[in-house]
């Protein structure tokens, strides 16, 4: 425990008349959490997506009104989209406005981030959510998390190997062989366009 006594109470005598808490003060418990698909232990690399899992819990039995989410994200990673609530134009810093929480979990809020194509020397990337309500900072809240991504900055690379400049293939069906490679993020999937027909 740090810091001074803001409240407290006592009885004056124990009896059997003696009403269990009693004049204890009441304090409000909300209380946020923050996962990740995938999880932190998975680097991301550059252009891929991470889904923010963010679940509330009014531990009182009385509403809280005016509640607001803030979602900030370090450079190299942009909010692009939000389930549950209208999503605010993609960036960095989020303001969510959650209204009145009801006593008991709030329904679980999903938002996506997305890596930069371009991550240079950028080597994690991390979401802050901090959960707004009208308690009084003395009051007990769990209500600041933050995730970070380990950040694999080096691009997926492939390669298709064709027949040598100036061969003939025969007619019909033909077997092309390929390559393709990225760093611990993986390669998520490879997409092969012939000619001008859709990849």
């Amino acid at each position: 425990l740090l810091g001074g006594w803001n409240d407290a109470y006592h009885w004056a005598g124990v009896s059997s008349s003696t009403v269990p808490n009693a004049g204890q003060p009441q304090g409000h418990h909300v209380e946020m959490s923050v996962t990740s698909l995938p999880p932190t232990t998975i680097p991301r690399g550059p252009g891929q997506a991470i889904d923010y899992v963010v679940r509330v819990t009014n531990r009182d039995p009385e509403a809280h009104a005016d509640a607001r989410l803030v979602l900030a994200t370090s450079d190299g990673l942009r909010l692009e989209g939000l389930q549950g609530y209208p999503t605010p134009p993609v960036g960095q810093l989020w303001r969510i406005e959650l209204g009145t929480l009801a006593s008991g979990p709030l329904a679980p809020i999903t938002a996506t981030a997305r890596l930069g194509s371009d991550l240079g020397a950028t080597q994690a990337v991390t979401l802050t959510a901090l959960l707004v309500t009208g308690s009084a900072a003395s009051e007990p809240t769990l209500t600041a998390a933050w995730l970070r991504h380990t950040v694999d900055a080096r691009p997926a690379t492939a390669q298709i190997d064709l027949a040598a400049a100036g061969a003939t293939l025969r007619s019909g069906r033909q077997v092309v062989h390929g390559t393709a490679a990225a760093g611990p993020a993986g390669v998520g999937k490879v997409e092969v366009q012939v000619g001008d027909a859709v990849w």
